[in-house]
């Protein structure tokens, strides 16, 4: 799990691939975010706060604005299925 500094923004990607390991555009793209107190923030590609970089691959920024473990998860539906998952640890700032 990687640490960051209470307070940054952290950049979450996502990468989607088919079976054959080719980058693949899923037709729904869904972010979701729980912060460490339990508040779940859902991001959905060509809505809110998901953005697009290549074929597959997609990005999503998060301020860690409280300490913590924070969970997330990409999905996609549609033309791919696919989801992945993963942790990031928010501390505090040495004084």
């Amino acid at each position: 799990m990687a640490a960051y500094i209470q307070g940054c923004q952290v950049r979450v990607t996502g990468t989607f691939t088919d079976f054959n390991g080719s980058d693949t555009d899923p037709t729904t793209v869904v972010f979701k975010i729980h912060s460490p107190s339990g508040v779940e923030t859902t991001r959905t590609y060509g809505v809110s706060g998901v953005t697009k970089t290549g074929t597959g691959v997609y990005y999503s920024d998060i301020t860690l604005d409280e300490g913590g473990v924070w969970s997330y998860r990409w999905t996609g539906t549609g033309a791919l299925v696919a989801a992945g998952q993963g942790t990031l640890e928010s501390i505090a700032a040495l004084p």
